[in-house]
């Protein structure tokens, strides 16, 4: 049997062009997971529901579903409480006036603007016949967004920083954030568009981690292996060019994906998935890793307490697998006589079962006799997962990483991705 408490303060403020919108809440939560024929799991937004929602949870547990045949890997008892069990006091009318200071840092060539800013604060207890874990988890989001227009032509730009753990917040850090977001949205309003074809690709920090974590990541995740929806299905399978290493940290530098304990109360651990190009391991939970037999890894997570845990990335990151064989960012691009430097994710797609994936850029540059030139829109770049990961012709010495949401199965959790500058060689640009 696990049980989840969740106590939770959050406040939203948004700011939309010119029009400010404030939510404060406070709410609680307990859920339960069982287990005998099936899974059951049950939650409540009371937490005198206990009883009943272990009960619930139970009965569930008793219906037949046609997989009595699972497994769960055993887990070490761990014994954590860190919590300060009472929530931090902002002052709510202070921050909205610095946010109204920021927006008016927007230029006002923008035809729309948005500021957001999100504190969580959330008490997470966990429980199983074993275990007890109770810690604080803390947060702030902050984003810019700007939409310019000329004529028919409509153009966006954003910005975002994340960080973990309480303490004045400075809102007038951010400026510079505002200022970037309304002259690049409106900068790209005479950017041209490239030729189609097939380029020598440079990709910046943020292209390299959306490349790592939408491409890569989630077809290391080992719920998509089970359900053979992954292309990376083959550990010791050379996946991709000898240069790279992409790990997924449960702790890194300014991640703001850490975690120390996952939602089932597993200590959290580094995952290697690929080094020098050979698919090493996946992310668990600790169904995933009983059906398998592998190592816990500490990678189920929940939103919230109403969301049953399930594999979740943390930070990951591309590396150079050897030190030795990285480039400066100069050297990436001098060496190139025609190619096409993207920088940002602006959207796009993934195929984790046959690995094709169209990721957009925020924007680009073409890049003539190693210099960057002509500024280029609307540019998307197509491949497939494998294809790409062995065409990495040179990977940078600088890691960057950025924050995000990551969604899946209707969950969004805070995560970081990031990487050096890398060439990738023979790539579709449409």
């Amino acid at each position: 049997m696990d049980l989840w408490k969740f106590k939770t303060y959050t406040i939203k403020i948004t700011i939309q062009n010119g029009e400010v919108n404030i939510v404060n809440d406070v709410y609680n939560g307990v859920s339960a997971r069982a287990f005998d024929k099936s899974i059951g799991f049950a939650s409540s937004n009371r937490l005198s529901d206990e009883r009943l929602v272990i009960e619930k949870a139970k009965k569930l547990s008793k219906i037949k579903t046609g997989n009595e045949d699972y497994r769960f890997k055993h887990k070490p008892v761990e014994k954590y409480n860190n919590s300060k069990k009472e929530f931090p006091e902002y002052d709510i009318e202070n921050i909205v006036n610095e946010l109204k200071k920021l927006d008016k840092l927007f230029t006002p060539k923008l035809e729309s603007r948005s500021l957001k800013l999100i504190i969580n604060h959330t008490i997470r207890s966990y429980e199983s016949d074993d275990s007890s874990i109770t810690h604080d988890d803390i947060w702030g989001y902050f984003s810019s967004y700007g939409v310019a227009r000329s004529g028919s032509v409509m153009e966006s730009w954003s910005e975002r920083k994340g960080w973990l753990g309480q303490g004045d917040i400075d809102i007038n850090s951010f400026s510079g954030l505002v200022e970037k977001t309304g002259s690049k949205a409106v900068g790209l309003l005479s950017a041209e568009h490239a030729k189609k074809g097939k380029y020598t690709v440079v990709l910046d920090p943020d292209m390299t981690g959306v490349f790592t974590h939408e491409a890569v990541g989630h077809a290391c995740e080992a719920d998509a292996v089970i359900n053979k929806s992954s292309v990376l299905n083959r550990l010791g399978e050379k996946v991709g060019n000898g240069l790279i290493k992409i790990t997924d940290y449960s702790s890194y530098p300014d991640g703001f994906g850490n975690i120390m304990f996952d939602d089932e109360g597993v200590r959290s651990v580094p995952v290697v998935l690929i080094n020098h190009g050979t698919l090493k391991n996946y992310m668990h939970n600790t169904y995933t890793a009983g059906m398998m037999n592998f190592n816990l890894t500490g990678n189920a997570r929940m939103e919230d307490y109403d969301s049953p845990p399930i594999i979740r990335m943390r930070n990951t990151i591309l590396e150079p697998a050897n030190v030795k064989d990285t480039y400066s960012d100069d050297d990436i691009i001098s060496n190139i006589s025609k190619g096409i430097f993207l920088h940002g994710m602006n959207g796009g797609s993934v195929d984790p079962l046959t690995g094709s994936f169209m990721f957009g850029a925020k924007e680009a540059y073409m890049i003539e006799k190693g210099e960057l030139k002509t500024h280029l829109r609307d540019v998307t770049m197509i491949g497939n997962i494998k294809e790409t990961l062995h065409n990495i012709a040179a990977v940078g010495r600088h890691v960057n990483i950025g924050p995000g949401f990551c969604g899946k199965d209707g969950q969004l959790i805070r995560v970081s991705d990031g990487g050096p500058m890398i060439r990738v060689d023979d790539v579709i640009i449409g």
